[in-house]
């Protein structure tokens, strides 16, 4: 059995993984998207929070499903090289799904 002491480490590197990816991320030549850019701001605030939690000693993993969860969203965010908007989807303005009719 795995102690919830390693898990926690496991699952605070994956949280500060992807703090650090989404603060990385460039949006150099792209448009700015007000909405996408506090969806970052707060992702990056709620992911690194845990990472400072655990240092000062009061975060412990819940459990494997915790982990897991935020390995796909870790994942996901890799994948995407940080760009939120490629993660959340939203409408284009001008567009609905009924244009045509």
């Amino acid at each position: 059995m795995i102690s919830s002491d390693f898990l926690t480490v496991i699952d605070v590197a994956i949280c500060a993984a992807i703090a650090l990816r989404l603060m990385a991320f460039s949006k150099t030549g792209r448009t700015h998207k007000r909405g996408i850019s506090w969806i970052a701001a707060g992702l990056i605030l709620f992911y690194g929070n845990f990472a400072l939690l655990w240092l000062f000693g009061q975060y412990h993993a819940s459990g494997w499903p915790v982990v897991v969860a935020n390995a796909l969203i870790c994942a996901a965010v890799f994948a995407a090289r940080g760009n939120v908007a490629r993660i959340v989807s939203y409408p284009k303005e001008g567009s609905s799904k009924n244009d045509g009719q």
